[in-house]
């Protein structure tokens, strides 16, 4: 079946409930049902009128201010949701709903810390075991602590709690971990439980552009940006397979809106900033690597890609400090010892930066 095919047939079965509640108008889990689908189907209206009609009929009903609140999540007004659900936790509804809600407010809101937090004690929780063990997963991989989210998985992967969503995200973070093996089974199990599971998506796609088969990462990418469109991580790994078949200016066009969905992502920041390098936008790049090394100063490439530009802009005895970090942390740094080899004139601008690109997509 087809996704228009689903689409469709879930707004038939919203029709057939709406007739339904006009013989039984105040029957609340025939509201609830055709709320859950509207939001489904991001019919938000919909979803909206069926929250009025089950306060109306109790407006202190805690589970219906619970999922308006889920509601104002889908539209991404996070403050109004964390207000209703702040009021719920003072008035003694801090069920586990309620809290895993406020969890993912903070994941928005990118206090990964908060959200790891308030997501920990729910693991257990038959209701919301499996969504909190994804969100933990995703605060670790935002944290970059992968070996503590591999271990997490590690321990719940054969349990309920651990859904397709989960062991996709397990994909990635290995993926970004250099567990390269380790990723492809898991993307490989994530997509035999659910085919359109994005991580695990992307992951594939990833280890693909490591293999260099730009076509099959694509294809990958493509149903991945059809399921979830404004995915930060997709939008990246379709730049990196753009500047594998050297087209930076559509490279730069998705890297640039990656950044904006995932403004802590190292990785994608450096490969905007070898985009603008190449694309000889030097001022563009050095502000770009800048920023990269801003989210992390102990990472290697970020001081070798900044000792590249200042080496471009003659600012050689600030490119040699920055190279001699860069190899501090990392001997093998691929942009450090570009660095080094633009500053004794032995560098192929154009050579170098696939070398770079290459070492990015192995998760470097």
């Amino acid at each position: 079946m087809t996704d228009e095919q689903k689409f469709q047939q879930q707004l038939e079965k919203i029709q057939r409930l709406q007739s339904y509640l006009q013989q039984d108008p105040d029957n609340t889990n025939l509201i609830g049902d055709i709320f859950d689908l509207a939001l489904s189907v991001r019919s938000f209206e919909l979803a909206q009128d069926m929250v009025n009609r089950s306060l109306f009929i109790d407006n202190s009903d805690p589970g219906w201010q619970n999922r308006y609140a889920i509601l104002l999540i889908a539209q991404k007004k996070l403050v109004e949701a964390k207000q209703v659900l702040l009021r719920l936790a003072e008035q003694g509804f801090m069920k586990s709903g309620v809290q895993f809600n406020l969890a993912y407010i903070a994941f928005c809101e990118q206090q990964f810390e908060q959200a790891f937090s308030l997501s920990q004690e729910l693991l257990d929780d038959p209701v919301v075991s499996a969504d909190a063990l994804y969100l933990q997963l995703r605060c670790l991989h935002s944290l970059r602590r992968y070996e503590e989210a591999l271990a997490l998985i590690s321990q719940y992967e054969n349990t309920a709690a651990s859904s397709a969503n989960s062991i996709g995200a397990a994909s990635l973070i290995a993926v970004d971990h250099s567990q390269l093996k380790v990723a492809l089974r898991y993307a490989r199990q994530a997509l035999m439980q659910n085919p359109d599971q994005v991580e695990a998506l992307v992951a594939m796609a990833t280890l693909s552009l490591g293999n260099k088969n730009d076509n099959e990462a694509l294809e990958l990418l493509q149903k991945a940006m059809l399921i979830k469109p404004d995915d930060g991580r997709t939008e990246s790994a379709m730049g990196l397979a753009y500047m594998l078949r050297k087209d930076v200016l559509r490279a730069i066009h998705y890297l640039e809106s990656a950044v904006q969905h995932m403004p802590g992502h190292i990785g994608t920041w450096l490969a905007l900033g070898w985009c603008y390098f190449s694309s000889e936008e030097l001022k563009k790049a050095r502000n770009t690597f800048q920023q990269a090394l801003l989210l992390d100063r102990n990472f290697a490439e970020s001081h070798g890609a900044l000792a590249v530009c200042l080496i471009k802009d003659g600012e050689n005895q600030s490119a040699a400090e920055h190279i001699e970090r860069a190899l501090r942390l990392d001997q093998n740094c691929v942009s450090a010892i570009y660095a080094r080899s633009l500053l004794s004139g032995n560098a192929s601008d154009q050579e170098k930066l696939l070398i770079v690109a290459e070492r990015i997509l192995r998760g470097k």
